[in-house]
């Protein structure tokens, strides 16, 4: 038996760095593993670490190539030594989790050549202190090596191999209990710090795995700074930044936060740009039969070669390996590479504006302005400049910081605006940006305050309000219930970028600008309907206390809904945490939602709220037990007035062949949504009165009006604006003071259309004081 030379030993140092030597030939040896445990780091036999007896085997057909610095001077390849990994520069790096490189000498260096590596890193090379001869062995001509084996356990290791051209040193590394880690400098001028870390996954290795997260942390505070430039940098230009600071800083904490924000911001954009890149579609292996059989065919050849050790055994094993790499690794399914389709920052801009161009205006209006600096009423000019609609000049100045400072300085909003379109890329991502608290990405109802309040103040269809301050926060409540009951689909109290943009909100907001009659706007913003809902309100709340019980709200529209019904509207079944958490309290926001509900049973919100009053059960459908508990009370209560009910089963057959459920006896809100009858069918088992209106008038005649592709005002808009002409009528009646003085001093038609609009706007604001004093 061949014994390995002795002059080895000096070599077998741990934590050293090894090329193969030109004594000890890759090709006539092979090393006598000893077997391993399946899935396990121990040994079998003597004790772990000891050294592995060398047997000869048959010689390769070509002789080994010995490295170029032991060739003759004519054969020796030019070797040029990297000091620096320029930008220019580009390598390639691999990284395998070997799990014993001893069987696995052949196959790696394979590897390592056939793929153009410069570096080479192995996890798990279960290589013991003073024995790296498979690590050796491995290692291509003009390759060395960097190996950490693990101390005190068997198993694991990590290594890290590379070309003998480049300049890599070892740093020393802590050791901690959850992982293994190895630190290499690429170069020296210029370095590159190089950190391979392993983490084993079974317990019975590393027992405090569960301390991984912190001792990680610990691990990059102590190494990262001390190898890395750029707060260097970063220091020195921020000194110089400093230094050229001209003009005299402000005294306001608020200016310097900004100030020093801007300028942090300003210098990492220069030593550590932001780069986006496109993830490019990679080859992805696809499993299939042919697959399967290659990989067969190739774990056949490589059990094959560690028997016999035979040159055409090696061979083998090279081409099935080869063949399976080019049959495995396919091109991803079409199916795969879908370009994305969701953003949630919204879609990219395709325009070519550029946007110093706009922040370059900005600062042109801010130097217009004194102190170059502006209050909420001039943030209508800064709105106009950045391309949004004049209304949202509070949603900017909020989240410029105006509302803690009171003004905004040029540099607060440019480095908002800057962020803002580094982030946000559509209005409605850049609105929740605007108005919501920091670190959220969606809007809860305070945050509409200030928006809202900007408008009440500035929006001529609103200036009579100016004398009534105390009506402001009712109709500020009245606004933002209305836009969580159309936008907020997702009932959460939370309005996302997602569900603006399938909205109306924005759109109308910019119709605000156009606009001067407020009324006008039926969506979210109509002062009329607000008058209709708080003099509703204020009928029902006997005590003023701005809260209604059962009792006050059995007596809207005379008594038509049913008991039972009003109980579920207290029991929380629709709004969670609301009135169930004020002793069976109804507040004046959740009276909004109630009534638009009643008098619109057609949209969407209306469907859904009262489909959670009837199903009892919270199941998501309406049982035959839970339709009949509701109809029962109909029954009586038609009993009571004289008239025949009909029998159960004579209408659940007419509401099963109104709503045609997918289900057979089982009615579903998606079913109730389709049918485009929900209010019929939500009238018959609650509301007395509309199903009475129902009975009498033609229901072919209602479906086929809904058919119609005629646009025409909603159920609540007819409402409202029935009620508010009921109202004015009767307080003009009561007060004759107010009966229309106006037209009969007009004498061209122009005048008369003027003074009926200032008379019905004079007459609300008396309205509404006159409730407020009461």
């Amino acid at each position: 038996m061949k014994e390995k030379p002795d002059h080895r030993e000096e070599h077998l140092a741990h934590h050293s760095v090894f090329s193969p030597s030109p004594f000890i030939p890759r090709g006539p040896w092979s090393v006598n593993r000893r077997t391993h445990r399946r899935g396990g780091g121990r040994r079998r036999g003597k004790r772990a670490g000891a050294r592995a007896k060398c047997e000869p085997r048959a010689p390769l057909t070509t002789p080994p190539t010995l490295p170029s610095q032991n060739r003759p001077p004519d054969q020796r390849e030019p070797v040029s030594t990297l000091s620096s990994l320029s930008s220019g520069v580009s390598v390639k790096l691999g990284l395998v989790n070997a799990r014993s490189v001893k069987e696995k000498t052949s196959v790696l260096s394979d590897f390592i050549s056939n793929q153009n590596l410069d570096f080479f890193t192995i996890t798990e090379n279960w290589q013991v202190p003073g024995d790296f001869f498979a690590l050796i062995e491995l290692c291509p001509v003009g390759w060395k090596f960097h190996c950490t084996p693990r101390c005190g356990k068997t198993g694991g290791g990590v290594a890290f191999v590379y070309k003998d051209n480049y300049t890599c040193s070892m740093l020393n590394c802590p050791t901690f209990s959850s992982f293994e880690a190895q630190l290499v400098k690429v170069g020296s001028a210029d370095p590159l710090l190089v950190i391979i870390i392993y983490r084993a996954t079974d317990s019975r290795v590393f027992k405090e795995t569960k301390n991984f997260i912190s001792q990680f942390s610990t691990f990059l505070t102590d190494i990262i700074p001390s190898h890395d430039r750029t707060p260097t940098k970063f220091s020195s230009a921020f000194t110089a930044a400093k230094n050229t600071a001209g003009e005299k800083p402000s005294s306001d904490p608020e200016e310097l936060t900004i100030m020093f924000n801007s300028t942090c911001q300003s210098i990492l954009d220069t030593i550590a740009p932001l780069t986006l890149k496109k993830p490019k579609p990679s080859a992805t292996p696809w499993l299939n039969d042919t697959t399967r059989a290659q990989r067969r065919i190739w774990r056949q050849a490589e059990r094959r070669w560690k028997k016999d050790r035979l040159q055409i055994s090696l061979e083998m094993l090279r081409d099935s390996q080869q063949t399976y790499q080019k049959v495995g690794v396919v091109s991803a399914p079409a199916s795969i590479n879908i370009p994305c389709f969701y953003f949630t920052a919204g879609l990219l801009p395709n325009s070519s504006a550029d946007p110093n161009q706009t922040i370059a205006k900005i600062e042109t209006a801010f130097a217009a302005l004194q102190e170059q600096k502006a209050e909420i009423y001039e943030m209508g000019k800064i709105a106009k400049v950045c391309g949004c609609p004049l209304y949202w000049k509070a949603a900017l100045f909020h989240g410029a910081g105006g509302d803690r400072t009171g003004s905004v300085s040029t540099q607060m909003f440019v480095a908002m605006w800057r962020k803002l379109l580094h982030s946000c890329y559509d209005d409605s991502t850049k609105f929740v940006y605007l108005l919501a608290k920091p670190g959220c990405k969606y809007l809860e109802q305070e945050d509409f305050i200030p928006l809202l309040q900007d408008i009440v103040d500035t929006h001529p269809g609103l200036t009579f309000l100016k004398d009534a301050p105390e009506f402001h926060s009712r109709y500020i409540t009245t606004v933002i219930q209305r836009i969580f009951y159309t936008v907020n689909r997702s009932w959460t109290g939370r309005v996302t970028g997602t569900e603006l943009r399938r909205s109306n909100f924005l759109q109308t907001v910019a119709l605000l600008e156009e606009e001067e009659d407020i009324n006008l706007i039926t969506d979210y913003f109509s002062y009329e309907h607000f008058y209709v809902i708080y003099v509703k309100f204020w009928e029902l709340d006997v005590n003023h206390d701005l809260f209604i019980d059962q009792k006050d709200l059995r007596r809207y529209n005379d008594h038509a809904l049913s008991n039972k019904i009003i109980e579920r509207l207290f029991s929380g079944a629709v709004m969670k945490g609301g009135c169930a958490q004020r002793e069976c309290k109804m507040s004046y926001a959740e009276f909004v939602w109630y009534l638009i509900s009643e008098e619109d049973k057609k949209n969407f919100t209306s469907i859904e709220y009262w489909f959670r009053c009837m199903d009892l059960d919270g199941d998501g459908v309406l049982s035959m037990y839970e339709l009949q508990f509701f109809y029962n009370e109909q029954c009586k209560r038609m009993e009571t007035m004289g008239i025949e009910p009909l029998p159960f089963n004579d209408l659940l057959c007419q509401m099963l062949d109104l709503v045609k459920p997918k289900q057979q006896g089982k009615i579903t809100l998606s079913d109730l949504k389709r049918c485009q009858m929900a209010h019929i069918f939500y009238d018959t088992f609650f509301n007395l009165e509309k199903y009475l209106d129902h009975e009498q008038g033609d229901t072919f005649t209602v479906q086929k009006d809904m058919d119609s592709d005629v646009t025409e005002l909603s159920d609540w808009e007819k409402f409202a604006a029935d009620e508010y002409e009921v109202l004015v009528a009767e307080d003009t009646a009561s007060d004759p003071q107010l009966d229309g003085s106006f037209e009969d001093d007009c004498e061209s038609e122009e005048c008369m259309v003027t003074s009926e609009t200032g008379n019905k706007m004079d007459k609300t604001e008396e309205i509404l004081i006159s409730k407020l004093s009461v």
